[in-house]
Order: C-alpha cells, then structure tokens, then sequence
C-alpha cells in the first residue's frame, strides 16, 4: 500500500488471486472490527483509522472487477486488521490495528501481529476445525456449509440496500457487487447450537 492507494476502489479493483478464485474452495476475505488506535506516540496520534468498524479490510481483495461467470469470491469475511492512515505519507501499520498470534520465534518473541487475508483464513479454520470438534460426524461439506450459510451481513456491508425487498436494475447491481466484496458476510457463531459450550 503506497501514499497512491486509494480505499476502497482499490480493493474492489484487486482481483482476488490463485487460489482463491477456485470454484470448490471456501475463500476467506478479510473485514475488520479494529477502529481504534492505541498508540500514543506523536507520529500514532496523526493516524486515523482508514477503514472503519465493520467495513472491509484494506489487505481483501474482491472479485468486483471479476468477469461475471466467475464465482462470487470471497464467500465469507473474518477479521483481517486495519491500517491508520497518515495526512501525508499514507497508510501505515500499528499494532494495535493487528491481530495477535503465536510467533515463529516464539521462544525469543512468543507472540506477534497476524494481519490481513492469512489472520482472517487462520480465523476461518480455527471455526471450522472447532465445529468438526462440536459434531465429529458431519462431513466437511456440512462444515462448509455451515461456515458460509452461518454468516451475515452487517449494516454497514448492505449501506442502504434491503435483500428481502425487490431489486431495481440499479439495485441489483449494487447487491452484486456487495456479493463481490464481502461474500454472504462474517459467520454469527450464535447459529449454532452447543456452540463453545452453550446449550
């Protein structure tokens, strides 16, 4: 991400690359819930987060600009990290807008930030490994479908589009490329029963 990057268009521009446009896998994209930057420095204190809570994560790409055959990718979204945005040298990572995660190192350096499309793929598979835990006996295709079939879209993904009214040509379109930026949405782990131990 350079100072010419642009937020969003730049995302919807950035095809989502091999192997994520296959048609039988599961691709993750990243949205982000971290809104809020905890540094105190005086360069952190001039930064603004640049995407905002619940919106898409400026390292996801989309399949917008994908040709309209191609399935819709990503099918779900997790939480992939933000950046601040500097009012001249543009983007810049903090900690604080990462997620945390076991280091290579850990034996020097136990724990360091994960961001982007991995930490959301990371998030993804842990869910699922997690509901392969919850029911031993289902298969990995009822596990997917519950990954995908589980998620939702946010206020902020449908801005002021209603999926349970009739669509315009206008509106359709819109509905598409929302399809295209953040898939079905993040899964709700409320959907599942028994889930992390709740009846």
């Amino acid at each position: 991400m350079g100072g010419a990057y642009r937020y969003p268009q730049d995302n919807q521009k950035l095809t989502v690359q091999d192997p994520a446009q296959a048609w039988n896998a599961v691709t993750v994209g990243a949205l982000t819930h971290r809104d809020r930057i905890e540094e105190t420095d005086a360069e952190s204190r001039l930064l603004s987060p640049l995407a905002g809570r619940e919106q898409l994560s400026p390292f996801s790409r989309t399949s917008c600009e994908a040709d309209p055959h191609w399935p819709i990718k990503p099918e779900i979204v997790m939480e992939g990290g933000n950046v601040g945005l500097h009012p001249r040298n543009g983007p810049e990572r903090r900690d604080s807008l990462d997620l945390l995660s076991t280091a290579a190192e850990f034996r020097v350096r136990p724990i360091c930030g994960m961001r982007a499309t991995s930490a959301a793929t990371a998030l993804a598979a842990r869910l699922a490994a997690q509901l392969q835990a919850t029911y031993p006996n289902y298969w990995p295709e009822t596990i997917r479908g519950l990954l995908v079939h589980s998620a939702r879209w946010n206020d902020t993904m449908l801005g002021d589009l209603n999926p349970f009214a009739a669509f315009t040509r206008e509106k359709r379109a819109q509905f598409i490329q929302m399809l295209r930026c953040y898939g079905f949405g993040e899964p709700d782990t409320v959907c599942f029963p028994g889930y992390f131990g709740h009846a």
